[in-house]
């Protein structure tokens, strides 16, 4: 960094993270430059190099549309940033000391399939689970970002001339980035796609190779078990979970696999969400007969499991903040233990 903006801060600038490849490349003195034939369109990568507009040394910003989603695109002008989204439900917003405050936009009357895969899936085009879709094709929304940087006042119906320009580069893009490279009938004989669930309610990856194996994780390097702390309960496997619609800690929420959500810890692991269940709760003094991590650092308890199913080892692929041979669950899995049987620790 030049030492006059040491200090310094860049102002209102727009970085998409495929920029920083090619700034880094620039930096270094290498070429970045790849080139591909596309539908007999030659395209080049997708970033730019920011480090002039970075410094200061032009302030105009390399690319002035910038594809977000299947769904949503910048215009970066000098004067202001658009942004428009054609699909979404109502979301909450934050102040800086991140208090959340709930959405306010009017549900549209009715939603919109979802766009070509790789898209979104039903809570995204159908809004939450009230059915609050707030933007779609037919009215989608626009933000004036350096003005509204919350995106909390939809300016579409005061710029319909900036939501018509931006409607065609959004369609060309996805052409490029969403409808992909395999015709229909090849992906209709050989691939399958995949669960939205799967990937918290995005399509994608888009498909999977019909009949193909699940990979398994790729191994590290060979970490000896560390000796477990004092044992408090027995491994049952990993399972399925369903995303809380109660994100405080201490709170119960009778449709996750484990209700009671104790909260997260940087220093969790399969001992501690034990000793946490085995407290029991505001409510009651005995202990819960089982405790699963998930996420890495987030504990849940409860006296039944599995009501969603075992799920493949290796989908409960998060290490333990401080052991990373005992894994604490995944994304949508727990790894569960009984608290009242001798532990036994599932290590990679």
């Amino acid at each position: 960094m030049p030492v006059a903006l040491r200090g310094t801060r860049s102002g209102a600038k727009l970085v998409h993270i495929s920029d920083w490849y090619p700034t880094f490349c620039v930096l270094a003195g290498v070429d970045p430059s790849n080139p591909v034939d596309f539908n007999g369109t030659i395209h080049g990568i997708d970033g730019v190099d920011v480090w002039p507009m970075l410094t200061n040394v032009n302030t105009t910003q390399p690319r002035l549309l910038t594809p977000t989603t299947e769904v949503g695109i910048i215009e970066a002008s000098p004067e202001r940033f658009w942004k428009l989204i054609t699909l979404a439900g109502q979301s909450v917003y934050y102040t800086k000391n991140n208090t959340q405050t709930a959405g306010t936009d009017p549900c549209l009357a009715a939603s919109q399939p979802p766009p070509a895969q790789p898209g979104r899936g039903s809570s995204f085009v159908h809004g939450n689970e009230q059915g609050c879709p707030v933007c779609n094709m037919s009215q989608p929304c626009l933000y004036d970002v350096l003005a509204d940087p919350s995106e909390t006042m939809n300016v579409a119906a005061q710029n319909p001339d900036v939501v018509a320009r931006l409607l065609p580069p959004l369609a060309e893009s996805n052409q490029q980035y969403v409808t992909g490279h395999l015709p229909a009938a090849v992906l209709a004989k050989d691939y399958a796609a995949v669960h939205p669930k799967e990937w918290g309610d995005f399509f994608g990856p888009c498909y999977t190779r019909k009949g193909a194996p699940t990979p398994p994780p790729t191994p590290g390097p060979p970490t000896p078990t560390p000796t477990p702390p004092v044992p408090a309960g027995a491994f049952k496997g990993c399972f399925v979970d369903e995303v809380s619609e109660v994100p405080d800690h201490l709170k119960w929420d009778p449709k996750r696999d484990l209700p009671l959500n104790k909260g997260s810890s940087g220093e969790m692991s399969p001992a501690l969400c034990i000793a946490w269940c085995r407290k029991g709760n505001a409510t009651r003094s005995t202990p819960f007969a089982f405790a699963g991590v998930q996420h890495g650092s987030s504990c849940l308890c409860g006296d039944s499991f599995g009501r969603y199913g075992p799920a493949p080892s290796h989908d409960c692929n998060m290490s333990c903040p401080h052991d990373p041979s005992t894994m604490c669950g995944g994304y949508e899995r727990h790894d569960v233990y009984a608290t009242a049987e001798v532990m036994k620790l599932r290590s990679t």
